[in-house]
């Protein structure tokens, strides 16, 4: 989240912003006035510029419902008492109640911390990159600087700096203490933004085309001025404030900003005026679709029309707001259909952005509620509760879903309160509170904790629901629809028991800027930055990208006393000839893990790397004697260091493979010491990198054309008993023969492997 603004206290005013305008009187803004009462400064900015005046006349629908008293104005050309009549409506009506706060009794207070740097010092902090607070440099006319990509050169800097999250921080500090300062600082922020930044009359090319501050694609930069009146505005533009994600995530915040500030005498007219004009720029820009950046991709797009939506709700008024919610419900269940499988994994691959965009559509059915809209079909609501399944259900017993693609160390946003009450579904809570609370988990996709979404290829693998019982995460499903998000791990696995993280994926760096992170960027989506096998050195393909049907219920079965997945993926960039890694997972309950892989390939001399990644606070001991490694893990929440481990132990035998070499890398970069990749790298959050222990194992097969290798992975919360072995003993053409001894126990099985 992105924090920033204008120098201010609460005893004075520390900076005067001009916004030059075309029209005969230009609009001066005082950002900060110590105002008594919001008409302390008559006429308003409709009454003094006739640009924004007209503008906002034609934003609002005058034959609405109450009010009559500015169409009544607008009959006379009074465009200041239009203005002040449709802000009078807002302020004393009960519109968008969900939106409102109660009376905030005046205070002198501070909250302090980053609300305060904000407001103080124009230092933020929360951006994506850098980690450190900024300060936000200002134009020479006393507007902040929206476009700036930040120190690191990065645009998700200019773009987190423009979805306006801090509105409802400062809202929050308001209702908190009562202090003026936090009003006027917002106040301050609408007149910059709205002013500075226009994009009225959207279209996607078209004739009379301008483009928002901050496009790069050519053209001249919209303005508010008498012949254009802000517009015509191209909104199929990729880099700027006006990007159409954030658009939707500002129309999602500055309803609660908006009704939860009508109370507070700072908020002037002039800004109430100026938000409602860049709300109806909104509604007209998040309805052209035409080519912008995120077409196709769904996080994207769902936060598009979410955003539609809860403004077209909040604000019935606007001119076009009825047509808005038709058209945004349109694309939403459009988008519920084919960006989320029927199991509700969204089809991008990424928890992150499955469980934020479920979050969106969850928010859409809240908002056809609350604003009385039409229903939507029984379909939609039910995709949604499947979304929330899958969150609830792919959560480690920690709240920790799976950090695959580009995704977060223990994003807890699977389990949600308020869906779990809209949707009546007790069994998640029982998930999310190991037991503690709400109703077990039932039906014949329950009879065991193990659970798979078949269409996402995700299995998870689960002792029980117990805190600190065992759980696997696997991947054997499709590449994702898009492929800056999703990285090269089918096959790929997370492991975490006792309360810690043991095996862990490497994250995903930064997006862009210049980085050391986003030097590693590339890292983040190859094969060997995660759990799996690569064969001759090569990259997994991206494909396929989507799943055409679920995965066969024979590929999985999960039982009271054991649990068996299995997969294989057969696409290599670069690879000469063909060559298939299956990789079975056999789970005893409540016992141990064993992984089989089985190299398949049309050619001898094939080379085979396994790689296993664990967090930069884990240590690692390899034995090399043996190849056997013990990793000792950390907390899954806290990342601290625990006293659980997992022994990884390579299988023996009679047909298994052998590894010609073990070792232990971390922080490797290549083209230093005559490396040739990044290797042992890991990232928590956005534009994190450190070092990171990762086993790697090679092998040779020779003459050799199919091989099996084998791993018993044995977790525990201390040392782990002895002897612990896995033996191959035969290797079918559909199966391998083995046997699991720990200590005087054995287990013979047959683990079947896909072909």
């Amino acid at each position: 989240r992105g924090h920033f603004g204008l120098a201010v206290t609460a005893a004075s005013v520390a900076l005067s912003v001009t916004v030059p305008l075309s029209d005969a009187t230009a609009y001066k803004a005082n950002p900060i006035a110590m105002e008594t009462s919001m008409a302390s400064t008559p006429p308003n900015i409709c009454g003094t510029n006739a640009t924004i005046g007209q503008a906002f006349l034609a934003a609002v629908n005058l034959s609405y419902p109450g009010l009559e008293a500015a169409k009544e104005a607008a009959k006379l050309n009074d465009l200041a008492g239009v203005c002040d009549a449709v802000v009078k409506y807002y302020r004393q009506g009960t519109s968008a109640s969900w939106f409102r706060i109660g009376p905030v009794a005046p205070g002198h207070g501070r909250v302090g911390g980053a609300v305060d740097a904000m407001v103080d010092n124009d230092t933020f902090a929360h951006f994506p990159s850098p980690s450190y607070p900024v300060k936000i440099p200002r134009n020479a006319d006393g507007g902040l600087q929206w476009t700036w990509y930040g120190p690191d050169n990065d645009d998700e800097f200019m773009n987190v700096l423009n979805r306006h999250e801090y509105f409802n921080d400062l809202l929050e500090a308001w209702n908190s203490t009562g202090n003026s300062v936090y009003p006027q600082y917002f106040d301050a922020l609408v007149k910059d933004w709205v002013l500075h930044l226009p994009c009225n009359h959207a279209q996607h090319g078209g004739t009379n085309r301008c483009v928002p501050l901050g496009d790069q694609s050519g053209g001249p930069v919209c303005k508010w001025d008498p012949e254009t009146h802000g517009g015509a505005c191209d909104t199929g533009t990729f880099e700027s404030p006006w990007r159409s994600l954030e658009m939707g995530i500002r129309m999602a915040g500055w309803p609660v900003a908006f009704y939860g500030f009508q109370q507070s005498n700072n908020f002037s007219v002039d800004a109430r005026v100026l938000m409602l004009l860049g709300v109806s720029e909104h509604l007209q820009a998040l309805e052209v679709d035409g080519g912008h950046p995120g077409s196709g991709t769904v996080n994207w797009e769902m936060t598009q029309w979410r955003g539609l939506l809860v403004a077209a709700g909040a604000w019935p008024e606007l001119a076009g707001a009825a047509e808005a919610s038709q058209v945004s419900f349109k694309y939403l269940t459009k988008l519920l259909e084919s960006g989320v499988y029927p199991d509700g994994v969204e089809n991008e691959m990424t928890s992150n952005y499955d469980m934020g965009t479920a979050a969106d559509y969850y928010s859409a059915l809240v908002t056809v509620v609350q604003a009385g809209l039409p229903a939507p079909p029984a379909s939609f609501s039910t995709r949604v509760e499947a979304m929330y399944t899958y969150g609830a259900y792919v959560a480690s017993p920690s709240g920790c879903l799976p950090q695959n693609g580009d995704s977060d160390l223990c994003s807890t946003g699977g389990f949600v309160a308020g869906a779990a009450a809209f949707f009546n579904r007790s069994d998640w809570e029982y998930v999310r509170t190991n037991g503690a609370q709400g109703r077990v988990p039932s039906g014949p996709e329950h009879s065991t904790p193990s659970v798979m979404f078949p269409w996402a290829g995700q299995a998870v693998l689960r002792e029980s629901y117990e805190a600190g019982a065992a759980y696997m995460w696997m991947d054997v499903g499709p590449f994702g629809s898009n492929p800056f998000h999703a990285h090269r791990d089918k096959l790929s696995i997370q492991l975490h028991a006792h309360g810690a993280l043991l095996l862990a994926d490497s994250g995903r760096f930064a997006y862009a800027g210049t980085s050391f992170s986003h030097d590693r960027r590339p890292y983040a989506h190859d094969t060997h930055a995660h759990n799996t096998l690569r064969i001759d050195g090569m990259q997994q393909q991206q494909a396929p990208a989507l799943a055409t049907a679920p995965r066969p219920n024979t590929s999985w079965s999960f039982e009271a006393d054991r649990d068996v997945v299995q997969g294989s993926m057969s696409l290599w960039d670069g690879l000469k000839g063909e060559a298939t890694h299956s990789r079975s997972v056999w789970h005893q309950r409540g016992e141990w893990f064993v992984v089989v892989d089985v190299v398949s390939s049309d050619r001898p001399g094939r080379t085979v790397q396994a790689t296993w990644h664990c967090h930069p606070n884990a240590s690692v001991t390899l034995d090399p004697a043996s190849n056997r490694a013990t990793v000792v893990g950390v907390e899954s929440r806290t990342a601290l260091p625990s006293s659980a481990r997992v022994a990884v132990v390579p299988a023996t035998g009679g047909a298994a493979a052998s590894w010609a070499s073990a070792k232990v890398v971390k922080g490797q970069l290549k083209g230093q010491d005559n490396a040739t990749e990044d290797q042992g790298w890991y990232s928590a959050s956005y534009a994190d990198a450190s070092p990171a222990p990762v086993l790697v194992y090679d092998a040779a097969l020779g003459a050799t054309t199919r091989a099996v290798f084998g791993w018993l992975l044995l977790p525990s919360s201390g040392p782990a008993p002895s002897p612990a072995t896995l033996a191959i003993t035969a290797l079918g053409s559909a199966s391998v023969s083995a046997t699991v001894t720990i200590g005087a126990k054995t287990w013979p099985i047959e683990v079947p492997i896909e072909v």
